[in-house]
């Protein structure tokens, strides 16, 4: 999660209010010295999952004080005026997980110590024709926020507001519901209009029924199978792969010619496959469920209309391991998913219906695919991981090693 994008969506619109956005140290120290500000904005993103118990349990603790302090004893001038929860991306509706959010969790928290007129946010939903301000709300890919949105026409709508040209902006996902739509693809959001506001870009989109999914059912990832083969596919091979490489190398320099050679070896293979649309991010937060049915497929913003096939059933099986396991998507890349019985199942009339038999290479090219697609995205999503030692080790150097050792 892009902390900083996400959090200036709630500074102040008004160019005559100053506002600051202030990320909170692992111990939540709330520091109000020498800040030349209207609006504060303070807190930090959830912490990532396999650090230590005792480690998270302390910062948990932090929070839950700071957040108790700020709310009824704030430093003079300041009054706190809203708190956002932010849970750990990838929650599901169940007992442990909310004990996982309740320690992995971070928060919003907006100060002021003037009236904070309108936010960066309201100025956008107001711009798209909704009733302001925003309550409830998420926070989506790269920073941008989410919110069903109540419009003046008496609808309502689903909101996406982002910082524009930037990671949260969201005009790529807008980009994929309208190319969805001239294609006739049941099951997915009616693009309903967007638009600038200030610093910040805000689409629209249509509500689907249903609440998103909890962990997968078979049957349920059969339907997201159908789902997938009615994607378009187009006459060339797929293109993304080459582009989600070429992104991880501009990250990660130094293994540009271990990943040119990853490049040499996709290449022959995926000639012979077809391009397919791909969702980018198919896991089980992002299908939606009525009455134990798929009613929707939601959050394109990591599509792209050549990609190879049979990379989002993957990502699919193999979030629902990391879910279950508690371990980092590249962990679970070194168990080979693709080769796997419930993989084989889930794809069974998948490659028929695409004509599409494939061979030993052609599933470690999906896997090598799907690979530089997560790493890729998550990359955009939160441009901080190029730092962070524990994730590169874990979704890049063990991965690459892998394939030095096995395949190339």
């Amino acid at each position: 999660m892009n902390f900083r994008a996400l959090a200036s969506l709630l500074l102040p619109a008004a160019p005559e209010l100053t506002g600051v956005v202030l990320e909170a140290d692992e111990h939540w120290s709330f520091d109000a010295r020498a800040l030349e500000a209207d609006v504060v904005v303070w807190g930090r993103a959830p912490w990532p999952s396999g650090l230590p118990l005792a480690t998270l349990a302390r910062a948990a603790l932090s929070r839950e004080r700071a957040m108790q302090r700020l709310r009824y004893h704030p430093p003079r001038p300041w009054h706190l005026v809203s708190v956002h929860r932010l849970p750990p991306p990838a929650l599901q509706r169940r007992h442990g997980e909310r004990a996982r959010a309740a320690i992995l969790g971070g928060a919003l928290l907006q100060l002021t110590r003037t009236n904070p007129g309108m936010r960066v946010l309201d100025q956008a939903a107001e711009a798209a024709g909704g009733i302001v301000p925003v309550g409830v709300f998420t926070a989506g890919s790269g920073g941008c926020i989410l919110s069903r949105l109540h419009m003046r026409d008496g609808s309502d709508a689903m909101l996406r507001v982002g910082a524009r040209d930037g990671t949260a902006d969201p005009c790529r996902g807008d980009e994929a519901l309208q190319w969805l739509a001239s294609a006739g693809i049941p099951a997915v959001p009616r693009p309903l209009g967007s638009g600038r506001s200030g610093t910040s870009r805000w689409t629209l989109e249509s509500c689907l029924p249903g609440e998103r999914a909890g962990r997968p059912s078979e049957a349920m990832l059969h339907e997201v199978a159908r789902f997938c083969a009615r994607l378009p596919a187009n006459s060339g091979p797929p293109i993304a792969a080459t582009e989600d490489i070429g992104r991880i190398v501009t990250a990660f320099p130094r293994h540009a010619r271990l990943l040119a050679t990853v490049s040499s070896f996709l290449r022959p293979v995926l000639r012979a496959l077809p391009g397919v649309a791909r969702h980018g991010d198919l896991w089980s937060g992002n299908i939606l469920i009525q009455r134990g049915t798929v009613a929707g497929i939601v959050d394109w913003d990591n599509w792209h209309p050549s990609a190879v096939p049979g990379t989002d059933l993957l990502h699919a099986l193999a979030m629902d391991e990391a879910l279950r396991s508690g371990r980092e998507l590249g962990s679970v890349w070194l168990g080979a998913p693709w080769r796997s019985p419930a993989y084989q199942r889930l794809t069974a009339a998948y490659w028929p219906a695409l004509d599409i038999w494939p061979n030993a290479a052609t599933l470690q090219a999906i896997g090598i695919a799907w690979w530089a697609g997560y790493v890729a995205h998550s990359l955009t999503r939160d441009p901080a991981l190029v730092t962070d030692a524990r994730w590169r080790a874990r979704n890049i150097d063990d991965v690459l090693a892998s394939l030095e050792r096995t395949v190339l």
